[in-house]
C-alpha cells in the first residue's frame, strides 16, 4: 500500500532530509541541458506548458535514465522518463 510522502508535513530541514534519504540527488550537466532543450521542444510541440525549472529537472532525469520523484502530474507527459509519484515512494 502506498503511503503519501511525509515531506509536505515536515517541521524542520532535518526531518525533510531524513524523509528523502532514499532519493539519489543528481547533478546538472551540459548533457542535461541539451536533453532539457529537446524536452522543451517536445512539450511545446505537444502543446504542454511547463516551467523552465521543470524542464531542467526533466533533462537531468532523462539524460541519466533516472526516474523523477514528484507530485506534479504533468511530468508523466514526457516520453522516455520514469516518474515516481511522491505517494508511491518505498515505505
Amino acid at each position: 500500500v502506498s503511503q503519501r510522502c511525509p515531506c509536505q508535513r515536515l517541521d524542520t530541514v532535518d526531518d525533510m532530509v531524513r524523509a528523502l534519504e532514499w532519493i539519489e540527488p543528481l547533478s546538472f550537466t551540459d548533457e542535461s541541458a541539451q536533453e532539457a532543450t529537446h524536452i522543451e521542444d517536445e512539450l511545446n510541440a505537444a502543446g504542454i506548458l511547463s516551467t523552465q525549472m521543470d524542464v531542467l529537472i526533466l533533462g537531468v532525469g532523462r539524460e541519466v535514465n533516472a526516474a523523477i520523484v514528484t507530485s506534479d502530474t504533468h511530468f508523466a507527459d514526457v516520453e522516455d522518463l520514469g516518474v515516481i509519484r511522491d505517494d508511491e515512494h518505498p515505505s
